[in-house]
C-alpha cells in the first residue's frame, strides 16, 4: 500500500481508536525549545520586535552555497533578457524591499564571517495566478549539500487563533469589519548576528550585465518555516505588553499596520477604531474573502466559490476536487459527505489512483460534479441573529448527532430568546464523516457520533463569545440514552471507553431523545445530492421547528437506563467453581 493510500485509509478510520485522545493541544519538545529560543532573544527596538532565528542547534554551521544562488540569479537574468515586463516588475519589487529596510546591501568594508556562518538564499519571480502580480520568492527550502535554511530552523508551535473560533466570532455581531496586517512577517526583525544566514545576490543599480553584489534580509522572511510562529509570537507579545483598547493602535504599538479595512456598516461616522475603513467603496456586488469564506458585503451573506479545473473521473482527481471545497463550518457537509462516501466505495474496490471509475460510482460522480457549481447559489446570513431580533435574554447550544452505515455526523445550533419573547435558531457548526472501513454496529456508530458531539461542543464553548446558558444533546438512538443513563451494567471496552468520555464532558440530564424525522443531523450521516439537500435546507440551516417553541412543546419520551440482558455490548461475567474432592 502506498503512502497516499495509507493516509486516506487513516482518515476514514478517524475517531475510532480505542483510546480517545483529549482535545487539548500539547506542545512538543521542539515547540518548547522554539519558545525558549524566542523568549531569550525577543526585544523591542526602534518600533519593531526583533528576535533571533530559532535554530535547532546553538552553533549551527552551513556549507558555502554561493554558487547555487549565483546559478539561480543567472536563470532569472536570462528570463529578464527575454521579457522586459518581467524585468521591470522584478526590479520594482526588489527596490521596495530595500526602501522599506527589509533588506540591505552588505557594506564592502565589512569583514566576512567565519566559515560556516553564512547562507545564500536563491530567489526567483512568480506571478500570482489570480492577481497576475509578480512576487519575488526567496526559496528558504532550497537544499545544498544535504541542508537548507528551513532544515536548520524550528518551525515552532501554531500560535494562531483557531480558525473555527475566528469564523464564529465573525458571525456574532450585527456589524463587522475585516482588515489585513501589511507585510506581517516583514515587521518582525531578525537580530543582527543572524543577518548573514539570510544572504542573497542582486545587481547594483539593477544592471544585470554587471557582477552581482551581496545583500541580506534583516527581517523574518515569508517562506522560512519559522516565520509564521515568529510573527505570531511578536503579535502576542504586543497584546500582552500594551494596554490599548483600539485594535489599530494596539497593533501599531508592535510595529504592525492594519490596512484594507472593509465593513458592512452603513454609518459614515468615523471613530479612532474605524478611521481607515473603506466606507465609500461601492456596495453593489462587493465580495470579500474572510478566512477563505466568501462574504458579500452589501447583503451581508456568506457563500461559496467553486473553481473546477479538472472533472476527470480518476480516483486522484475526485479526491482533489472534493478536498478543494472549502467549508470550515460544515454548512454544506451533507453534500460533501456524498462525495466522501463515493471515495470510500472506490477505496474498497482498490482502484489505482489514476484508474477511471466506472459503473454506479461513475454515475454518482458525474451527478455530484454537475451539482457542485450550484453551491455558488447558496447564501446564508453572516450573522446568527436577524437584524431586527431583539436583545437576547437567553441562549442555548443544541447539539444533534446521528449515524448510519455510510456516515455519522453532528449538527450544532444556537437558540436565542429575546425580550419580545421570540425565538431564533441558527446552524453554527457541523461535522460529517464516513464510517470506518471496518464494519461497526449502528449502536456503536451512534455512540461514536455522541462522543464526537460532546468533544465538538467543548471546542465551540471555548471559542464562542456568546453567554450560553445551557447545552442540550439530542439523539434518535434509544441505545445511546440507555447506555448513558445506566449506572450498574458493565460494558465491553469499545462502549465503556466512549461512555466515559461522554460522562466526563456532559451530564446524563443534558441528553434528550427525539424522533428520527425531527433530527437535523440525519443528512450529515447519510450524505445528500444537491436536489435532496435543497429539500431539507430549511431544517438543516435553522434547526427543527420545535426549537422555535416553548420547552413544554419539545419532544419528550421517557427512556430509562435499563439494558436488555441480551444486549451484545454487555460484558459477560463468567463464574468459575472449583470442586475439591476429599478422601475419607
Amino acid at each position: 500500500m502506498n503512502e497516499l493510500d495509507r493516509l486516506v485509509r487513516e482518515s476514514y478510520n478517524l475517531d475510532f481508536p480505542e483510546r480517545l485522545i483529549d482535545d487539548i493541544k500539547q506542545y512538543s519538545q521542539e515547540d518548547k525549545l522554539f519558545l525558549r529560543r524566542i523568549e531569550e532573544s525577543i526585544k523591542f527596538v526602534n518600533g519593531h520586535y526583533e528576535m533571533a532565528l530559532p535554530f535547532r542547534q546553538e552553533n549551527v554551521t552551513f556549507p558555502d552555497n554561493y554558487d547555487q544562488a549565483h546559478r539561480q540569479l543567472g536563470r532569472s537574468r536570462r528570463k529578464m533578457e527575454r521579457n522586459s515586463k518581467f524585468y521591470e516588475e522584478y526590479v520594482t519589487f526588489m527596490q521596495k524591499m530595500f526602501e522599506k529596510g527589509y533588506a540591505e546591501v552588505i557594506p564592502e568594508e565589512e569583514a566576512e564571517p567565519c566559515d560556516g556562518h553564512t547562507w545564500y538564499i536563491p530567489h526567483h519571480g512568480v506571478y500570482h495566478p489570480q492577481k497576475k502580480k509578480l512576487r519575488v520568492v526567496f526559496n528558504c527550502a532550497a537544499e545544498y549539500d544535504g541542508t537548507s535554511l528551513n532544515k536548520q530552523l524550528l518551525s515552532g508551535p501554531d500560535l494562531t487563533s483557531n480558525l473555527i473560533g475566528v469564523l464564529m466570532r465573525f458571525r456574532q455581531g450585527k456589524y463587522v469589519a475585516i482588515g489585513d496586517i501589511e507585510a506581517m512577517f516583514y515587521q518582525v526583525r531578525v537580530t543582527e548576528e543572524h543577518w548573514n544566514y539570510q544572504r542573497f545576490l542582486c545587481w547594483k543599480n539593477d544592471d544585470y550585465t554587471q557582477r552581482p553584489i551581496k545583500c541580506r534580509m534583516r527581517v523574518h522572511m515569508f517562506l522560512t518555516t519559522s516565520s509564521p510562529s515568529c510573527a505570531n509570537a511578536a503579535l502576542l507579545k504586543t497584546k500582552l505588553t500594551n494596554k490599548v483598547d483600539q485594535v489599530t493602535d494596539l497593533c501599531k504599538k508592535g510595529g504592525f499596520k492594519l490596512t484594507k479595512w472593509v465593513t458592512n456598516s452603513d454609518t459614515k461616522k468615523k471613530t479612532d477604531s474605524v478611521e481607515h475603513l473603506n466606507l465609500d467603496k461601492p456596495r453593489e456586488d462587493t465580495v470579500e474573502h474572510a478566512l477563505g469564506v466568501t462574504w458579500t458585503v452589501n447583503t451581508d451573506m456568506l457563500g461559496f466559490k467553486v473553481n473546477i479545473k479538472d472533472d476527470s473521473c480518476t480516483r486522484r482527481n475526485i479526491l482533489s476536487v472534493v478536498s478543494s471545497v472549502y467549508d470550515p463550518l460544515g454548512i454544506v457537509s451533507p453534500f460533501i459527505l456524498k462525495a466522501k462516501i463515493l471515495l470510500q466505495d472506490i477505496c474498497r474496490e482498490r482502484l489505482d489512483w489514476d484508474d477511471e471509475v466506472c459503473g454506479e460510482n461513475l454515475k454518482t460522480w458525474k451527478q455530484w460534479i454537475a451539482d457542485l457549481p450550484q453551491l455558488e447559489q447558496l447564501k446564508i446570513p453572516r450573522c446568527y441573529r436577524p437584524i431586527d431580533f431583539g436583545t437576547t435574554t437567553a441562549c442555548q447550544l443544541h447539539v444533534f448527532h446521528d449515524a448510519s452505515n455510510k456516515g455519522y455526523g453532528v449538527a450544532m445550533y444556537l437558540r436565542f430568546f429575546d425580550v419580545k419573547e421570540e425565538f431564533h435558531c441558527s446552524l453554527i457548526f457541523s461535522k460529517a464523516r464516513v464510517t470506518p472501513l471496518k464494519k461497526l454496529t449502528i449502536p456503536r456508530l451512534e455512540l461514536t457520533a455522541a462522543c464526537v458531539a460532546v468533544r465538538l461542543s467543548r471546542v465551540i464553548m471555548k471559542e464562542i463569545q456568546h453567554k450560553v446558558d445551557d447545552i442540550l444533546y439530542w439523539t434518535d438512538s434509544m441505545a445511546v440514552i440507555r447506555y448513558l443513563r445506566n449506572e450498574v451494567s458493565r460494558f465491553k471496552t469499545f462502549v465503556a471507553n466512549r461512555i466515559a468520555v461522554i460522562h466526563d464532558r456532559s451530564d446524563p440530564h443534558q441528553w434528550r431523545y427525539l424522533p428520527s424525522v425531527e433530527n437535523p443531523a440525519d443528512p450529515a450521516s447519510h450524505g445528500l445530492d444537491m436536489k435532496s439537500f435543497k429539500k431539507v435546507a430549511l431544517m438543516w440551516l435553522n434547526g427543527p421547528e420545535f426549537l422555535l417553541k416553548l420547552e413544554s412543546e419539545w419532544p419528550s419520551l421517557g427512556v430509562t437506563g435499563d439494558i436488555d440482558i441480551d444486549d451484545p455490548e454487555l460484558k459477560v461475567t463468567t463464574n468459575t467453581t472449583t470442586v475439591h474432592s476429599m478422601e475419607d
